[in-house]
């Protein structure tokens, strides 16, 4: 969460893949919690572009409500081989949303 006492501009959460032969069930579950916290945050449901993205372990972002809507993975470098996180954002989009897809609400 980043923001003040009375308004969130970012929401994040994180997902580290330690053990890839368990990354599907991990991907599940943290889609869950994703579309958990877009109900409560946006008052929608998780578009089906974001939760295939998940589930792949892709990044994807989309405009919903006014509010930028991202996947991101970072594969790690110098660790064990196919280790990496995934961040799942809501904020408030910049300034240049131009090249992200807009979600009909």
């Amino acid at each position: 969460l980043e923001g003040s006492e009375k308004y969130a501009k970012s929401l994040k959460l994180i997902l580290d893949v330690n053990k890839p032969e368990d990354a599907a069930e991990a991907h599940q579950m943290f889609m869950e919690y994703c579309k958990t916290l877009t109900s409560a945050a946006l008052h929608t449901e998780l578009p089906e572009k974001i939760t295939n993205a998940i589930i792949k372990g892709k990044h994807s972002d989309l405009i919903i409500n006014n509010r930028l809507v991202s996947i991101e993975r970072h594969d790690w470098v110098g660790g064990s081989v196919d280790c990496y996180e995934l961040k799942f954002k809501i904020c408030l989009p910049s300034d240049d949303v131009s090249s992200h897809e807009e979600q009909p609400a």
